[in-house]
C-alpha cells in the first residue's frame, strides 16, 4: 500500500490557503510532507485542473502529466464527485450528472488512472421532485417504502448500470463513497447496487463517515473485501457533550464546532492509534494493495500540519 493525498478537501475546507496557491505549490507542498500521489477533481473552469482543457487540447493535458511527473507524484484516482455536477449525480435538478461522471472516467482514462471515485447520489422523492430525500427510516411512514424503492428502480439503478459500463469500456473501475444522504451508505445498500451494476462497481471506503453513522469500519472491510476498489484515511472525534444531547445526526455547519456531536479530525485523534494499526492489517488480510487515501478535512488549525501528521501516523502503519 501507498499514501495518496485527496486535493479538492483542501480546497474545500481552507479556500483562503488552498484556492489561492498555483497548482505546482500544492504538490510541492504534499511532496514535501512525504505523500506518494494525488487525488483530484477535474472541473470545467477551475484552474488546477480544467477538464474540458485536458480532455480537449493534448498540449494541455502532456503539459499536466509533465508536471506530475517532475513532482514524482502518481494520481491515485479522479474524484468525479468533487464537481458540482458531480456531487449529486442523481439529483432532480441536476441533468449533468452523468456528463460529469463519464467525462472523469474519460479524462481517468487519458491519464492512465484506472479508478474514478464518485458518490452515488440521491433522488428526489417523485419525478415532479426539485430536491433531494434521504429515507433513513420507514417508521412510522410505510409509504415511505414505495419512495424507496421509487427511487431504487426507476433512478439510481438504471443510471449506475449504464455508468458502470461506460466506466468498464474505458478501462476504468468507479469507486462509490460510502456516504450519508446518497442511497449508497452502508454495506447493504452499497451491495443492492452492486448486483445490479455489476463488478466494475466497487467501494471507496471512507472510516469517518462509517464512525459517525454507527457503523464498525473494520466489520465493514471484512465483510466487502475484495469489493473494496479504494481507501480514504479520515478520523472523527466526537463531542460529548454534544452527542448525548443530540446523537449521531447533526446538520449543523462545522464551523460551530462547539455545537456539533461529532466532527473530522487528525488521524488518531478520534480513533487511538492502536484502531489504525488493526485498520490497516484488515486491509492487508483482506489483500487489499493499492492506495490510502488522506482526505484531511479537520475544520481546526493549520492544514498542511495535519497533513504531515496524517502521512507521516500511516507511514509509520505501513
Amino acid at each position: 500500500m501507498w499514501i495518496s493525498v485527496y486535493l479538492d478537501a483542501l480546497y474545500h475546507f481552507d479556500r483562503s490557503m488552498f484556492n489561492a496557491k498555483p497548482f505546482r505549490d500544492i504538490l510541492s507542498l504534499v511532496k514535501e510532507a512525504g505523500s506518494e500521489g494525488i487525488c483530484l477533481s477535474a472541473v470545467s473552469g477551475k484552474d488546477h485542473c480544467n477538464i474540458d482543457d485536458l480532455l480537449n487540447d493534448q498540449r494541455e493535458l502532456t503539459k499536466f502529466k509533465e508536471t506530475l511527473d517532475e513532482f514524482g507524484l502518481r494520481v491515485s484516482a479522479m474524484n468525479a464527485a468533487g464537481n458540482p455536477a458531480g456531487g449529486n449525480p442523481l439529483h432532480p435538478a441536476n441533468r449533468h450528472g452523468a456528463d460529469s461522471v463519464q467525462k472523469t472516467i474519460r479524462l481517468a482514462e487519458k491519464l492512465g488512472v484506472d479508478r474514478v471515485v464518485a458518490f452515488a447520489g440521491l433522488p428526489g422523492d417523485s419525478p415532479k421532485a426539485t430536491h433531494p430525500t434521504w429515507i433513513t427510516t420507514t417508521y412510522p411512514c410505510p409509504e415511505l417504502c414505495q419512495v424507496l424503492e421509487w427511487q431504487w428502480n426507476e433512478v439510481a439503478v438504471p443510471f449506475w448500470k449504464k455508468q458502470a459500463a461506460f466506466a468498464r469500456d474505458h478501462g476504468v473501475k468507479i469507486c462509490l463513497e460510502l456516504l450519508p444522504c446518497t442511497l449508497v451508505y452502508n454495506t447493504e445498500t452499497f451491495l443492492r447496487l452492486r448486483e445490479e451494476a455489476g463488478e466494475n462497481l466497487g467501494v471507496n471506503l471512507d472510516p469517518s463517515h462509517l464512525m459517525w453513522m454507527g457503523m464498525d469500519p473494520i466489520a465493514v472491510t471484512k465483510e466487502l473485501k475484495s469489493y473494496i476498489y479504494y481507501v480514504h484515511a479520515k478520523d472523527t472525534m466526537y463531542v460529548e457533550k454534544n452527542m448525548a444531547l443530540n446523537g449521531y445526526l447533526d446538520p449543523k455547519s462545522f464551523e460551530n464546532i462547539d455545537e456539533r456531536s461529532w466532527i473530522f479530525t487528525q488521524l488518531g485523534h478520534g480513533k487511538p492509534l492502536e484502531w489504525w494499526r488493526t485498520f490497516v492489517e484488515t486491509l492487508r488480510a483482506i489483500g487489499y494493495d493499492y492506495v490510502i487515501s488522506v482526505e484531511q478535512e479537520d475544520p481546526r488549525g493549520n492544514r498542511e500540519e495535519f497533513i504531515k501528521n496524517d502521512i507521516q501516523l500511516l507511514k509509520g502503519l505501513l
